[in-house]
């Protein structure tokens, strides 16, 4: 059997090797233009100014914000390479959702920052969101929140404090409920049923199960 010829490994000689070690600020705080003899090295640490904590969190703050930009480019490079529109910057996002969530939230019996009223605490959210939109210069984002989330007819099927009694379920956990129940417990001998037995499962054995609990 031929074995490969093997690379033969370099000879150390007395050539000077530089070696760096990272350590954190207060390990080596104390050891600043020392110089460490042991055998076989030598370790110099060089007389160097250690930045600051404020200096320190500046420029951590610079490189995350930095990084916040080049991904926020980097997704609208993406949208416009795919033909679409964002009419929503990704930096408002996570800022837009956490103050629909508070705004849904929001109920008069519930003591906090909003009107003990519902009909103003609706125009306290509408008043929040719209000045926000306006302060950032985002007015498709508020003609979208307007027209699907905040205008009469849309505001009440979310809001709890168009209710005077706090709703303890989500219609997002009743649905996942139902439709959980559907696929485990009807629907797990099938993969893509036809419509005809989904609708006949459906009726003859999804809906009884209801209609004993009316």
């Amino acid at each position: 059997m031929i074995q490969p010829p093997t690379r033969p490994r370099p000879l150390l000689g007395d050539a000077t090797n530089i070696l760096r070690i990272k350590l954190p600020l207060p390990s080596i705080a104390s050891a600043i233009g020392r110089v460490i003899q042991g055998v076989g090295f030598r370790l110099s640490i060089p007389a160097t100014r250690l930045p600051t904590i404020e200096e320190q969190e500046e420029r951590e703050d610079g490189a995350t914000d930095k990084e916040r930009e080049v991904s926020v480019a980097a997704e609208d490079e993406d949208d416009g390479r795919q033909g679409r529109r964002t009419f929503c910057p990704p930096l408002y996002r996570d800022a837009i959702i956490n103050m629909m969530e508070r705004h849904y939230c929001t109920h008069p019996s519930i003591p906090g920052s909003s009107p003990p009223d519902a009909i103003l605490i609706k125009k306290w959210a509408v008043q929040h969101i719209y000045d926000f939109c306006v302060k950032h210069e985002l007015p498709e984002v508020w003609v979208y929140l307007w027209e699907n989330w905040y205008r009469e007819g849309r505001w009440e099927l979310r809001a709890r404090c168009a209710h005077k009694l706090i709703p303890v379920l989500k219609t997002t956990m009743i649905l996942e409920s139902h439709w959980r129940r559907v696929k485990y417990d009807f629907l797990h001998h099938f993969r893509m049923p036809r419509c005809d037995l989904l609708v006949w499962i459906l009726v003859t054995k999804l809906a009884p199960t209801y209609y004993r609990k009316l």
